[in-house]
């Protein structure tokens, strides 16, 4: 592949909300409602958090699932 090679170049794929969804470990059962915009579906997935990620680093730091306060 070499610049100026257009020929070579894959189409540009964007991301859709609902592939941002499963990759923050929402379930294939997990579906945005029907009336709902692609800008509100990004604005809400966008305040989510990964809880594996969290949890990983709650581990990481010393918290464990069954400790109190």
């Amino acid at each position: 592949l070499r610049f100026g090679d257009a020929e070579a170049l894959l189409p540009v794929r964007y991301i859709s909300p609902v592939d941002i969804a499963r990759l923050l470990g929402f379930s294939d059962q997990f579906a945005f409602p029907e009336d709902m915009t692609d800008q509100t579906r990004w604005r809400l997935i966008g305040n989510s958090v990964d809880v594996r990620a969290i949890r990983y680093l709650l581990a990481v730091l010393g918290f464990r699932e069954d400790q109190k306060n």
